[in-house]
């Protein structure tokens, strides 16, 4: 199995750890995805599955299994954009 960078946070059962979600949100962030981060950090009042795909392209590209592309693939789904 890929991933591992963010513990597996698109495969866990929440709540999840915060400092999981917070190291999300941050990437997020840094990488101009600001939709995604806040709604990442609203994930814990109310869960997205959306962003659980979102989530494993980050945790993919992290640990170099995955290109950046496929963020932003994952990234325009989450915002609804069709390719």
């Amino acid at each position: 199995m890929s991933g591992g960078s963010f513990n597996y946070l698109c495969y866990k059962d929440f709540p999840a750890e915060e400092s999981e979600l917070r190291a999300m949100v941050k990437f997020l962030r840094e990488h101009d995805m600001p939709e995604a981060a806040a709604a990442t950090a609203k994930f814990l009042e109310q869960p997205s599955e959306e962003l659980r795909g979102l989530w494993k392209a980050v945790e993919w590209f992290v640990s170099s299994d995955w290109w950046y592309d496929e963020i932003n693939e994952a990234n325009n789904r989450f915002l609804g954009i069709e390719e």
